[in-house]
């Protein structure tokens, strides 16, 4: 039978589910209730627990290449450490080339100066 009171919306599959704070609780449902599941879930049986990042917490899955997939939230994270990653290596590519332009003219300062000097 399933619970009621632990069933929360979830963002990244955008249905509800049912939601556990631990994942040795969601193992325990699952360990306890998969045979009165079976009738009620059209034959598929909870196997293993996965946290969700969505909802901060551990849902349960029949699925086990559900596991091996990426959540919304998972890519939303991960493409915003890249941009992360890559906005910080074009301030360093800048400062960079910033530091070459002043050196060049550091450098056209010292001609200069070596050429009065010479004269």
């Amino acid at each position: 039978m399933k619970p009621t009171k632990n069933r929360v919306y979830c963002p990244d599959c955008g249905r509800t589910k049912m939601l556990f704070e631990e994942e040795k609780k969601a193992l325990n449902f699952i360990k306890f209730n998969a045979d009165s599941m079976t009738e009620e879930c059209n034959g598929k049986v909870p196997t293993c627990a996965y946290f969700c990042m969505a909802c901060a917490g551990w849902h349960l899955t029949s699925s086990d290449t559900a596991m091996a997939c990426k959540s919304p939230t998972e890519r939303i994270l991960e493409c915003h450490e890249r941009q992360k990653a890559a906005a910080t290596r074009n301030k360093i590519n800048d400062v960079i080339t910033r530091t070459h332009v002043k050196l060049s003219k550091t450098d056209e300062y010292i001609r200069n100066i070596d050429i009065l000097a010479d004269s």
